[in-house]
């Protein structure tokens, strides 16, 4: 059965079967262009997230550099409050060698 009997046994006129085809269209367009948006959404989020963790992870490794300066000059410091801070400086490394581990494993 050919498409001009189909329509004629459903009682549709060329119009109907042209509005119909016009419909199935756009509803076709319309889905692929939003599929389209949602795939470049997807895509700009990635590219945001992947170079957020890499200024992190560059953060991250100045200051661990900053912490190892402080920690070379605190070494050769003798007073009480150098001693202190000493200390602090090692744990602040530590964290942040856990934390720069972290985010390696992440990505």
């Amino acid at each position: 059965m050919d498409t001009n009997n189909i329509m004629i046994s459903l009682g549709l006129s060329v119009s109907d079967h042209n509005m119909f085809i016009v419909h199935r269209e756009t509803t076709l367009a319309v889905s692929t262009l939003a599929i389209d948006l949602v795939d470049e959404a997807c895509a700009n989020v990635r590219v945001q997230l992947d170079s957020q963790k890499t200024e992190e992870i560059d953060n991250l490794e100045r200051k661990r550099m900053q912490l190892e300066v402080e920690l070379h000059a605190l070494e050769k410091e003798t007073d009480t409050a150098s001693k202190v801070r000493l200390v602090e400086v090692k744990k602040e490394l530590n964290d942040l060698r856990v934390i720069t581990k972290e985010h390696a494993d992440s990505r």
